[in-house]
């Protein structure tokens, strides 16, 4: 909206402007979004963080557990490839990528 208007934006905001989406249905203005949830009934660490991406989700709880999902396949996120036993070379690989990149968007 403040692009629309014209309006100039200081660097110190955060969050980008979705005007290029508005023109360009194909656009991609980022390529993850940090989800941030309040939880009140684990006191006192009550806050869960997830991280998504175009194909994964991976989810950091404040209870300790971590969920991955693979929503290209799963987009009803219904197996937990962090809870398979089985989870791949890849799925750590993930796991690994996305852990820092959450990381990284907790200390923004």
């Amino acid at each position: 909206i403040a692009a629309i208007a014209g309006a100039v934006m200081p660097e110190h905001l955060n969050g980008k402007s979705l005007l290029p989406i508005l023109s360009d249905s194909q656009a991609i203005v980022r390529d993850s979004v940090l989800l941030e949830v309040y939880n009140p009934k684990n006191r006192p660490k009550g806050e869960d963080y997830a991280i998504r991406t175009s194909d994964y989700k991976y989810v950091e709880l404040s209870t300790g557990e971590r969920e991955l999902y693979d929503l290209s396949k799963d987009p009803s996120e219904l197996q937990n490839l962090f809870a398979s036993k089985a989870a791949s070379a890849s799925s750590q690989a993930i796991i690994s990528e996305l852990s820092a990149q959450l990381s990284a968007k907790k200390a923004e």
